[in-house]
């Protein structure tokens, strides 16, 4: 409560409703006084009503204050917390697939063959390695830089190298990457950074297929791009918000503003998961800091995201006009109780003033003494239950308006998390399509080694990308050829392709293309429903599509992950729902994928589950379209 009290001098609309609810205790003390000396006869039965009114006015006037108080910097500091904790956990969830990415393309063949090159030969080479990394820029749009090293640095190729020229790099990440297994994450100022920037680099060491040490691959996460469109997803704020990223020693690695919070600073943190006062620049901010939840064991590279706002401008927004949802009964014990006593003040008026009209009949000499006073008491009672009615309405409104922004945001991160995901879904068929391994086995015609290699190159595929419930490759009549992970009891080898997926692929037209199935049972997944990622496969020496490689979504798991990650415990229910009101995913029992949802889909306070609870629909950005 001490910082409430400290910032109602911020909250205007709050210090109106404060004015006004004195300037009516003030009025209860003059009625007080004016009855004493006018009708002194009555003076027990009136005054003990009126003083009790008044002092149980002034209670009520401070608990509306403080609650009011309470709701605005709760509304404030919901806010901030979606900012910040949306804006690392989408971060975290891409980097995530970066760890993915970089410890699948350190094997790569056409990467082990160039490094496996006697150094004369390497030269001769080069301009090839390049482009082959360039194929992979351009399906994994997210790096700015991708190097090949020996293992003492020497650089093989590079495709930012125009920005530096270096023909050796002393970046710490190549020894560390040659001395374990597994990805290397750093961040910092290096040689291959650019423009002086710190750099987000990820690192994997690559190995002959019999393990021995022959380079280090390096992807240089586009850092400063990705979280522009993050933020970019978080200008939808009603208050000037500055959102950082910091590292361990509370330094600023991003910022929304660079102009007012530039890349270096020292930041005081706010205090995590809770709105504080801090001070940055001489001034004093309300802000808010957010750990990740972490996905799937990854934390990221340990940095956390700090929302902040100016004291002089959190709480100068606009109050939302009044809707139909705010004569919605909401389930707040407080605003019950405030209710409750309003009600109980009223019916002790009303009390009085009959009593005091029958005493007036009585007593002619009084009468119009009497008659002016409970007058007045009549005024003020209606003057109280107007006041006080909207000062309750406005709790509404912040309250309602409160949960609707909850849900807004969750609603946002989800649809985000489910583009971001789908669309790495479509980048990976895109690459894999290209490997040599698999486009020279699909070229040639069936044979029983040259197939279970290919499988084995799909099933370490899988073993990196666990989002899938299989890989299978497929030729050109759409049976399947190969597949990661197969199940002895029901075999997919040898069965067909949905027929309109298999024409979509045969039709697509470059690498750059790919197809996705509608969201229906799949027999490349025993019926069950789902997403299927698909890309043509191309012969070796020519654009000739000789097959194709399809990537089945475990929807069922992926996106139930998603939507308990997005709620994190939260009283609430989260379900992905198409347009024509299917449910994709859905954290309700009742209602399973494949169901229709049983709502409209609006934003709105709805009956659900016993409560009212405001619904957000929120529609994806749609990155990832469906071709067929």
């Amino acid at each position: 409560m001490e910082l409430i009290e400290d910032l109602l001098p911020h909250m205007r609309h709050v210090l109106t409703a404060d004015r006004d609810l004195r300037d009516l205790r003030t009025l209860w003390s003059m009625i007080e006084a004016t009855s004493a000396i006018a009708c002194p006869e009555h003076a027990e039965s009136v005054l003990s009503t009126l003083s009790a009114t008044r002092e149980r006015f002034g209670a009520l006037q401070e608990r509306l204050v403080m609650q009011l108080g309470a709701e605005n910097l709760a509304e404030l500091q919901d806010e901030l917390a979606s900012t910040a904790q949306c804006t690392i956990d989408i971060l975290v969830r891409n980097l995530f697939e970066r760890t993915a990415d970089v410890g699948f393309l350190a094997t790569d063949d056409v990467l082990r063959a160039h490094c496996a090159l006697p150094p004369e030969a390497r030269a001769d080479q080069r301009a090839a390695l390049e482009q082959r990394l360039a194929d992979y820029r351009a399906k994994y749009t997210v790096y700015d830089d991708i190097i090949v090293t020996d293992p003492d640095g020497q650089i093989l190729a590079r495709l930012d190298g125009a920005s530096r020229p270096l023909e050796f790099t002393g970046d710490n990440i190549v020894a560390v990457a040659c001395q374990q297994t597994g990805y290397v994450e750093s961040f910092g100022l290096s040689d291959l950074s650019r423009d002086e920037r710190p750099a987000l680099r990820y690192a994997h060491r690559i190995e002959s297929t019999d393990g021995h040490l022959m380079g280090v691959l390096i992807l240089r996460f586009a850092l400063v791009d990705e979280m522009k469109r993050i933020f970019s997803g978080n200008n939808d704020s009603r208050r000037q918000v500055a959102v950082v990223l910091l590292d361990d020693q509370n330094r600023v690695v991003v910022s929304n503003d660079e102009a007012h919070v530039p890349l270096g600073a020292q930041m005081r943190p706010g205090d995590a998961d809770h709105v504080g006062l801090t001070t940055f620049a001489g001034r004093e901010y309300l802000a808010l800091t957010c750990k990740t939840r972490g996905y799937q064991g990854y934390g990221g590279p340990g940095w956390q995201a700090m929302a902040m706002v100016s004291l002089l401008v959190a709480f100068n927004v606009q109050v939302a006009p009044a809707t139909h949802d705010d004569q919605m009964s909401l389930d707040s014990r407080e605003l019950a109780q405030i209710r409750v006593e309003v009600d109980t003040i009223n019916r002790n008026l009303r009390r009085m003033v009959w009593n005091g009209r029958v005493a007036s009949r009585t007593a002619m000499t009084s009468q119009l003494q009497l008659k002016a006073v409970l007058q007045q008491v009549n005024e003020a009672g209606a003057a109280m239950r107007q006041r006080v009615g909207k000062a309750i309405a406005d709790l509404y409104r912040t309250a309602i308006g409160r949960t609707h922004q909850q849900a807004g945001e969750l609603a946002r991160l989800a649809a985000d998390i489910m583009d971001r995901n789908l669309y790495e879904r479509a980048n990976d068929c895109r690459w894999w399509a290209l490997s040599p391994a698999v486009r020279s086995r699909l070229a040639q015609p069936d044979d029983a080694q040259g197939l279970a290699q290919l499988q084995e190159v799909l099933a370490h595929i899988n073993g990196l990308y666990t989002v899938y419930s299989r890989i299978v490759a497929f030729d050109l009549q759409g049976v399947v050829r190969a597949v990661s992970c197969e199940d002895e009891r029901q075999p997919v080898t040898g069965t067909q392709v949905d027929e309109k997926l298999r024409e979509a692929v045969l039709s697509l037209s470059d690498p750059q293309r790919y197809a996705v199935s509608s969201f229906v049972g799949t027999t490349l997944d025993h019926g069950r429903l789902s997403y299927v990622y698909a890309a043509a496969v191309r012969h070796p020496d020519s654009s000739r599509v000789v097959g194709g490689i399809a990537v089945v979504f475990n929807a069922e798991r992926e996106f139930r992950a998603m939507l308990d990650d997005v709620l994190a415990g939260r009283e609430g229910v989260a379900a992905f729902v198409d347009a024509q009101g299917q449910v994709i995913a859905s954290t309700v029992a009742e209602h399973p994928p494949g169901s229709r949802w049983p709502l409209p889909l609006s934003s709105q306070v709805v009956e659900f589950g016993g409560l009212h609870q405001a619904m957000t629909v929120q529609r994806a950005p749609a990155t990832a379209t469906a071709t067929t």
